[in-house]
């Protein structure tokens, strides 16, 4: 199995969603943002984006498929499309967020992520650069805010019930 490069830096997930959403290019900017970093990137492609397609830096590895639940407690940070569920993985784990929304309801998403301040949203319709991804990234991996807010979050959810309440209450519904 594909995991984080090895080393000390910061380790950093990077998936855009499980559905094609012409998210290549914006993985390449995300790419080229992080080979501007000290970090190490496990980064997803979903099975969506053809691997061999992208330039991948010395600080990445890409893989088709990232099991959130086995990586996300020891990641540093999340870049993300905001789709509900990896929203709902990072915020489960206490992971800050890079948010990269594409489409649906994903600028919402990210527009809460920032509001509650687990993260950073970026510029939707996939318009973020990769200098803005870049500077956002270290944001979130350097200054302890988006962390201690990360956890709050976190905390807050499993306070609740967490997923298990979720799946609780939609079960009622039905």
């Amino acid at each position: 199995p594909v995991g984080f490069p090895p080393g000390v830096a910061p380790r950093v997930v990077v998936g855009l969603g499980t559905t094609y959403q012409r998210q290549a290019p914006l993985l390449q900017t995300i790419l080229d943002a992080i080979a501007r970093l000290d970090v190490r990137a496990l980064v997803s492609t979903s099975g969506v984006v053809d691997a061999e397609s992208l330039q991948v830096p010395p600080n990445a590895a890409v893989t088709d498929y990232v099991p959130y639940a086995a990586v996300l407690g020891t990641a540093d940070a999340i870049v993300t499309h905001a789709g509900l569920g990896t929203v709902a993985a990072a915020a489960s784990f206490g992971v800050p967020m890079v948010c990269t929304p594409i489409s649906r309801d994903q600028p919402l998403n990210a527009e809460r992520v920032a509001a509650v301040g687990a993260g950073i949203a970026l510029a939707a319709d996939a318009n973020a650069n990769a200098a803005d991804i870049a500077r956002a990234l270290e944001r979130v991996t350097t200054e302890s805010t988006f962390r201690d807010s990360a956890a709050a979050l976190a905390a807050e959810s499993a306070a609740e019930g967490g997923a298990d309440a979720v799946v609780a209450d939609l079960e009622a519904l039905l």
